[in-house]
């Protein structure tokens, strides 16, 4: 079973719609923390990376309305897109293959961008949090 079929089969949601996905991998490329071969994964709702292998499998996701920003970087043969959060677990992926990365990245921005037009989406990620805090708080007399 490759990749894709372990996230359909496993960890895609029911309502949810996988727009693509580009093969590289999840990790530093030396040092203490290992590089997870696998793929990434964008749905309308959230940017999963997905690994799934004879040893074992990896799988995280981060919702879209947690992410921040999307930094992309051309390196030496290999393009990297880190994923800024709201809760900073920041995911980074890392591909060879350039285009079809730019355009997961270029993907994941127009969902938001669009979401967030629509109200879908907050855009104060933590602050819309603390505020909503802060109103709990103060309609409870506390403040």
């Amino acid at each position: 079973m490759n990749h894709i079929d372990f996230f359909r089969k496993h960890h895609k949601l029911p309502n949810e719609e996988v727009i693509g996905f580009v093969a590289g991998w999840n990790g530093a490329t030396s040092g203490i923390n290992p590089k997870h071969h696998g793929i990434l994964v964008l749905t309308d709702c959230r940017v999963s990376f997905v690994r799934h292998g004879f040893v074992g499998s990896c799988f995280r996701a981060t919702e879209l309305d947690r992410i921040r920003s999307v930094e992309f970087q051309s390196r030496m043969m290999r393009v990297v897109a880190t994923f800024h959060t709201s809760y900073r677990r920041d995911l980074v992926f890392s591909s060879l293959n350039t285009t079809d990365l730019r355009s997961l990245v270029n993907g994941v921005n127009h969902i938001r961008l669009n979401a967030i037009a629509r109200g879908c989406v907050g855009v104060g990620g933590a602050f819309a949090e603390i505020e909503e805090l802060l109103d709990l708080r103060e309609a409870s007399g506390q403040l």
